[in-house]
């Protein structure tokens, strides 16, 4: 479930129907929206900035009309205080939840549906991102498994106004230049970045994440990390910080001074019995997730 999600991000950022979400909702009723979605898609001039926007807010008003039917009790449980369709677009505070649960199974949902969305939408492919739409898109999802990824990585500059970046390997994992990527994202206004599902192709972050001196929310999960970056301290803001399937054995030092901190996941890490009561009692307001 956390890669589906991830992927269903990615597809509301380019204006395509959230289908993780659709599978939720009654079939036919989904379809009809679904072909309103692809019609208004096919009709609009996207080198026109007024006519995108319209067209974007056409989908986006689908999207959460879509979204407004039945969803998981579980999975939204905790989910934030707003309108229906609006707290379910709210998708990443879900997949946190999914992860404190301990719902590792969830993630095998994913990999059928994420077949099904790069088949129907193959036509879709990125060649050129809209400016207007770039400038001011506030979520950035870069799956690293596509093949064309390296487009969407070349126009980075082009948005301005990113708060959560997204930066994941897919099902399987992906090769990925970090350093080439945060780099790229220097100027975003960033209070959320997850570097997820990487497995063994990133074993260490580095160290220059630091010059995201805002985050609030850090996503680390499904990789191959052993240590966190020295320069993890320095999130004096930092709320949340996920580092769950990940062969981590020690993390006290590093996050000791992040007295902000309120949530921590550390599920299937090699973190001890022991060094989670030392991290209770330097981080005493922080929840510790551990299964």
């Amino acid at each position: 479930m956390k890669l589906l999600k991830v992927f269903l991000i990615f597809i509301l950022f380019m204006a395509i129907a959230p289908l993780a979400v659709l599978a939720q909702n009654s079939a036919s009723n989904a379809d009809q929206i679904r072909k309103q979605m692809a019609k208004i898609r096919q009709s609009t001039n996207w080198e026109n900035a007024d006519e995108s926007k319209k067209a974007n807010e056409q989908i986006r008003a689908l999207s959460i009309k879509m979204m407004d039917g039945p969803a998981p009790a579980k999975a939204f449980a905790d989910s934030k205080e707003k309108s229906p369709g609006e707290g379910k677009m709210e998708l990443w505070d879900q997949m946190m939840i999914s992860v404190g649960n301990g719902e590792e199974a969830d993630i095998l949902m994913g990999e059928p549906v994420r077949k099904e969305i790069v088949e129907e939408y193959r036509e879709d492919e990125v060649t050129m991102v809209n400016p207007k739409m770039a400038e001011e898109s506030k979520i950035l999802v870069l799956d690293l498994s596509v093949p064309w990824i390296r487009v969407l990585i070349d126009q980075m500059k082009s948005f301005k106004s990113v708060e959560t970046l997204v930066i994941t390997g897919g099902v399987n994992g992906a090769t990925v230049n970090l350093p080439d990527i945060l780099e790229r994202a220097k100027d975003y206004p960033l209070t959320e970045l997850y570097i997820i599902c990487f497995q063994s192709f990133v074993t260490t972050i580095p160290e220059d994440i630091s010059r995201f001196r805002n985050l609030k929310t850090l996503g680390l999960l499904k990789n191959h990390l052993t240590s966190l970056p020295f320069s993890t301290r320095n999130f004096s803001l930092l709320k949340k910080l996920y580092i769950d399937y990940n062969p981590l054995k020690s993390i006290a030092t590093t996050i000791s001074s992040l007295k902000n901190l309120e949530v921590l996941g550390i599920i299937k890490t090699g973190i001890s019995d022991a060094e989670v009561s030392v991290l209770k009692k330097i981080l005493p307001n922080c929840k510790i997730q551990t299964e």
